[in-house]
Protein backbone atom coordinates (compact mmCIF):
# COMPACT_ATOMS: atom_id res chain seq x y z
CA UNK A 1 0.00 0.00 0.00
CA UNK A 2 1.00 3.12 -1.13
CA UNK A 3 -0.81 5.88 0.11
CA UNK A 4 1.92 8.94 0.26
CA UNK A 5 1.43 11.60 -2.46
CA UNK A 6 4.13 11.63 -4.70
CA UNK A 7 5.87 15.06 -3.92
CA UNK A 8 5.55 14.28 -0.33
CA UNK A 9 7.86 10.92 -1.12
CA UNK A 10 10.08 12.68 -2.83
CA UNK A 11 10.77 14.87 0.45
CA UNK A 12 10.95 12.53 2.25
CA UNK A 13 13.64 10.81 -0.38
CA UNK A 14 15.31 14.06 -0.14
CA UNK A 15 15.58 13.90 3.47
CA UNK A 16 17.01 10.56 3.79
CA UNK A 17 19.77 10.69 1.11
CA UNK A 18 21.13 14.32 2.74
CA UNK A 19 21.93 12.26 5.94
CA UNK A 20 25.32 10.76 6.34
CA UNK A 21 26.06 7.40 5.83
CA UNK A 22 26.25 6.60 9.46
CA UNK A 23 23.16 8.46 10.14
CA UNK A 24 21.51 6.24 7.75
CA UNK A 25 22.80 3.67 9.26
CA UNK A 26 21.63 4.32 12.53
CA UNK A 27 18.56 5.23 11.34
CA UNK A 28 18.49 1.27 9.89
CA UNK A 29 19.51 0.04 13.10
CA UNK A 30 16.60 1.46 15.48
CA UNK A 31 13.97 0.56 12.94
CA UNK A 32 15.27 -2.70 13.30
CA UNK A 33 15.19 -2.72 17.16
CA UNK A 34 11.69 -1.41 17.47
CA UNK A 35 10.89 -4.16 15.40
CA UNK A 36 12.49 -6.76 17.36
CA UNK A 37 10.89 -5.55 20.41
CA UNK A 38 7.43 -5.19 18.78
CA UNK A 39 8.00 -8.62 17.83
CA UNK A 40 8.71 -9.82 21.67
CA UNK A 41 5.78 -8.05 22.34
CA UNK A 42 3.15 -9.64 20.23
CA UNK A 43 4.85 -13.07 21.01
CA UNK A 44 5.27 -12.18 24.70
CA UNK A 45 1.23 -11.31 24.55
CA UNK A 46 0.16 -14.88 22.89
CA UNK A 47 2.42 -16.91 25.46
CA UNK A 48 2.62 -15.09 28.41
CA UNK A 49 4.58 -16.63 31.37
CA UNK A 50 7.84 -17.72 28.91
CA UNK A 51 11.03 -17.63 29.84
CA UNK A 52 13.46 -15.16 28.85
CA UNK A 53 15.00 -18.52 26.88
CA UNK A 54 11.76 -19.24 25.36
CA UNK A 55 10.85 -16.09 24.53
CA UNK A 56 14.09 -15.67 22.70
CA UNK A 57 13.21 -18.94 20.60
CA UNK A 58 9.71 -17.78 19.74
CA UNK A 59 10.80 -14.23 18.15
CA UNK A 60 13.71 -16.39 16.52
CA UNK A 61 11.10 -18.92 14.87
CA UNK A 62 9.35 -15.78 14.04
CA UNK A 63 12.39 -14.29 12.33
CA UNK A 64 13.02 -16.93 10.73
CA UNK A 65 9.85 -19.23 9.80
CA UNK A 66 10.66 -19.27 6.51
CA UNK A 67 14.56 -19.58 6.73
CA UNK A 68 14.81 -22.75 8.53
CA UNK A 69 13.62 -26.36 8.88
CA UNK A 70 12.80 -27.45 11.77
CA UNK A 71 15.65 -29.51 12.25
CA UNK A 72 18.17 -26.39 11.91
CA UNK A 73 15.69 -24.62 14.60
CA UNK A 74 15.96 -27.25 16.88
CA UNK A 75 20.28 -27.21 16.71
CA UNK A 76 19.93 -23.24 17.44
CA UNK A 77 18.17 -23.86 20.37
CA UNK A 78 20.15 -26.69 21.31
CA UNK A 79 22.86 -24.70 21.44
CA UNK A 80 21.50 -21.52 22.90
CA UNK A 81 19.79 -23.89 26.02
CA UNK A 82 23.86 -25.36 25.93
CA UNK A 83 25.32 -21.73 26.27
CA UNK A 84 22.85 -20.86 29.13
CA UNK A 85 23.71 -23.79 31.42
CA UNK A 86 27.25 -23.53 30.72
Amino acid sequence: MNDTPEHIAKKQFDILYAKTAKEQFGMAIEMSEFGHRLAQRRVSKANPGLSPLELKMRVFRAYYADCYTEKEFLVVEEAWKMEKSG
